[in-house]
């Protein structure tokens, strides 16, 4: 088909001019740009006024040209091709069309180089997850009336008119024009280009799990009360217990303050933040004390290190007589007693509760809590016990191994992070991530050992010491949370530079 001239001539020969593909778009609610083979034809027919008449092999030919492997009509393709949509051709739609001049009516606009070094080097990325943060942007949520066809692709003009305005009055418009061809893709008939908004939103949201909002489904506002059987018992440092005697003594009620800040209800909010709100709750006494308190519940997840508030309230707003409070305390004096026994002593702890495990299971009733510490010298409140119960007791039955596993102890976060800092250059763990226990023992150097040298430990026993606190006389391979355990269970009353001296110095 050389040409198609849309001509109707009626009576005095005046000739009308039409757009071909206003015709066919009445068909294409979803405006994909495509519709069916009947629906093809008839609009042919309309758009002609009834005059052009095609053979049975031209429709053929026709629509084997135009359809899709769904046996879709591509109708937009057709338009292009028909009438050349050039500006110049809109005024002169009669103008003669040549196959010859076909080959160049359709202009193809490819997408520019972006320099991924410039991307991200300029802090480009980074700034803009701050800002979705921060103002509690979705960016896929800006162009969804854009997007009729739900494919993730917008034109570049519905991309400009779309980017939120928090990100257009922060970026230069040559950072816009950077993400504009950054994330260009050809479009569904490769004769222009559109804008991935879907890729931005991605790279926005996705590395950062505050922004990762699932569709349909918002974040629970109300802080998570209660413990899992997974959960552990934190060991509060000397800085955290005196912030929550005073969040006790005040009765703060901290989460209003924090979620006026928290746009997306993610439970992060910046240190910055963190420490105005707490300043203007009054504890503005604390000063530099502040930053590090912040440090303890910064998240890992996040690449700038937000704080968990979620977290540090539910520490230090729980009531002195809620479960885990009392788990709290009741472990602390756990841990001060068997602490100045040593491992032997936590052997013996078990060794106490396998008296009671029949089977070999690691499991015992829960009457049987009592009896056994009772036999090695230790005896608890009746709420401690209760509070046990509740927390490590399913079906009446009690993992004694996880108990005594508490009774060790865990590390916060930022002395995690120095032991396996310090213990990883050793060689000492598997890519599974356990522990060698003969590279643990070889490369230790026991006169650094916190009981060595209170005095408490000969240097010569400290190698089986450290050996059976790790293991707990397990044959499995420990782990670098079993490692970090018995660091906790060691270094209980050492300060932060007391426990850094002695990290540092035993994995020698």
């Amino acid at each position: 088909m050389q040409s198609l001239r849309l001509i109707a001539e009626p009576e005095g020969h005046v000739k009308l001019q039409v757009r071909l593909i206003d015709f066919f778009v009445v068909y294409d609610r979803l405006r994909h740009r495509h519709i069916t083979q009947p629906q093809f034809l008839r609009a042919l027919n309309i758009a002609t006024n009834n005059t052009l008449v095609l053979s049975r092999e031209d429709e053929k030919a026709l629509l084997a040209k135009y359809c899709n492997a769904d046996k879709m009509v591509n109708y937009r393709l057709f338009c292009d091709q028909c009438t050349r949509a050039h500006k110049d051709l809109e005024q002169s739609p009669l103008l003669e069309v040549t196959i010859a001049d076909l080959s160049e009516s359709v202009v193809k606009r490819r997408t520019l180089p972006v320099r991924e070094e410039k991307y991200y080097n300029m802090e480009l990325l980074p700034r803009l997850q701050h800002i979705a943060r921060q103002q509690g942007i979705v960016v896929k949520k800006s162009f969804y009336d854009f997007d009729l066809n739900r494919n993730g692709c917008v034109t570049q003009q519905q991309f400009l008119r779309g980017l939120p305005d928090k990100f257009q009055a922060a970026l230069s418009s040559a950072d816009v024009q950077l993400l504009v061809d950054k994330y260009s893709v050809p479009d569904a008939y490769g004769s222009g280009v559109d804008v991935s908004y879907l890729s931005l939103h991605k790279d926005v949201s996705t590395a950062d799990p505050s922004l990762c909002l699932p569709d349909g489904n918002p974040y629970d506002l109300q802080l998570s009360g209660g413990s899992s059987p997974a959960d552990r018992i934190p060991v509060l440092t000397p800085l955290e217990r005196r912030v929550q005697g005073v969040c006790r003594d005040r009765r703060f009620e901290m989460a209003p303050f924090f979620r006026d800040f928290d746009k997306l209800h993610s439970g992060f909010v910046p240190v910055k933040v963190f420490a105005r709100v707490l300043c203007t709750l009054g504890l503005d006494q604390l000063q530099e004390e502040l930053e590090e308190l912040a440090a303890l519940y910064q998240s890992d997840r996040h690449q700038d290190r937000w704080v968990d508030y979620r977290s540090f309230i539910r520490e230090m707003q729980d009531p002195a007589d809620s479960v885990r409070s009392i788990l709290q305390t009741a472990f602390l004096r756990l841990r001060r007693e068997f602490a100045a026994r040593g491992a032997r002593g936590l052997i013996g702890l078990l060794r106490s509760f396998s008296a009671h495990d029949k089977r070999g299971e690691g499991m015992v009733a829960a009457t049987a809590l009592p009896d056994a510490l009772r036999a090695c010298g230790v005896v608890l409140a009746r709420e401690e016990v209760d509070a046990m119960s509740a927390h490590f007791v399913r079906a009446g039955q009690l993992d004694y191994r996880a108990w005594v596993g508490e009774v060790r102890g865990c590390l916060n976060r930022l002395r995690r992070q120095q032991v396996a800092r310090d213990f990883a250059p050793t060689g000492g763990l598997s890519p599974a991530g356990d522990v060698h226990l003969s590279v643990l023992l070889a490369r230790l150097q026991p006169r650094y050992h916190p009981a060595v040298l209170s005095g408490a430990l000969p240097a010569a026993q400290a190698v089986e010491e450290v050996s059976l606190g790790v293991t707990l006389g397990r044959d499995v391979p420990p782990s670098l949370d079993d490692l970090c355990d018995y660091c906790s269970f060691v270094s209980a009353e050492l300060n932060d530079e007391q426990f850094a001296y002695f990290v540092s110095r035993i994995f020698q």
